[in-house]
């Protein structure tokens, strides 16, 4: 498998993708949810906040999402990118799952952080003991 989940919290995720001519799919509602999450609203959100890559000659590697090219990397010039450095994340069509195609052999680091659309089940002790402790927000 081509993709790793590195590391998950409730607001950020880490992910791998790596691999010669792979196509793996970043799937927001399962791959991103934390074992002390579950999903809210029906839609999530996640920005990508960097990338760090390298690659093969002549390797590259194309982010995606709903179809509109959000970065195209070019495998055989490493590097990284930060967009807090720019006081900015990249939240185009932060909606849509997150389509990660290497040609050649490359990897791709991604640093994620959900904006939206996921609720922790840890209850807060503000909360009065006739909560039902079974479902989140109650």
């Amino acid at each position: 498998m081509a993709k790793d989940i590195l590391r998950k919290t409730e607001k950020k995720v880490a992910v791998k993708i790596s691999g010669a001519d792979v196509t793996e799919t970043i799937t927001l509602s399962t791959d991103l949810l934390s074992s002390s999450q579950a999903l809210e609203g029906g839609v999530q959100k996640v920005n990508i906040v960097s990338l760090r890559w390298a690659g093969d000659t002549g390797s590259k590697i194309t982010v995606t999402r709903n179809a509109k090219v959000i970065i195209i990397l070019p495998g055989d010039a490493p590097g990284d990118f930060d967009f807090a450095d720019s006081e900015y994340n990249d939240n185009v069509n932060n909606a849509s799952n997150i389509i990660v195609t290497t040609v050649g052999n490359a990897q791709l680091y991604m640093n994620l952080r959900k904006e939206s659309g996921y609720a922790s089940k840890i209850e807060t002790p503000e909360f009065s003991v006739y909560d039902d402790t079974t479902a989140v927000g109650s």
